[in-house]
């Protein structure tokens, strides 16, 4: 059965055998991606999160045995989901296209996903012209100055 996750406020992701397992999250339109995190709910050593490409084969897959052995969580009581990151370094960070659930028993619930994605280098041209312009503006007004009698 299903849970939401504790820290959890609303609409949560759940995947199971009795619904449909594994889940696929497609990443394609973030580009670049620097760093993901989400609360992990149901952090069992049944549960794996797998990050794909493009192509669908596996970069990197975690377990919650995992999650607990890495110090991400506390699953003594109070029982409190962790909230896990997961960061992106080098060609990891263009190649991770799709974040995929697998559980093997009930359930594996996730919740407020964040994805911090890194801006391409267009963009960082597009924002240093833009700074450079607003100087320029700013400069020009403090050139133009009125006297006035």
């Amino acid at each position: 059965l299903w849970a939401q996750p504790y820290g959890s406020d609303g609409n949560y992701y759940s995947v199971g055998p009795s619904t449909s397992t594994p889940g696929t999250i497609d990443l394609t339109s973030f580009g670049a991606i620097g760093q993901i995190s989400l609360i992990w709910g149901s952090v069992d050593p049944y549960n794996t999160l797998n990050f794909l490409d493009s192509a669908m084969n596996v970069i990197a897959s975690f377990t919650g045995t995992q999650i607990i052995a890495s110090n991400y969580g506390n699953t003594g009581l109070p029982y409190s989901n962790p909230v896990v990151y997961f960061d992106f370094t080098g060609a990891s960070q263009t190649q991770v296209a799709f974040m995929q659930l697998v559980s093997a028993s009930n359930a594996f619930e996730i919740d407020n996903i964040a994805i911090a994605a890194i801006p391409e280098p267009e963009v960082w041209g597009m924002l240093l012209l833009g700074f450079g312009a607003i100087g320029l503006q700013l400069r020009r007004r403090r050139g133009l100055r009125t006297v006035t009698a």
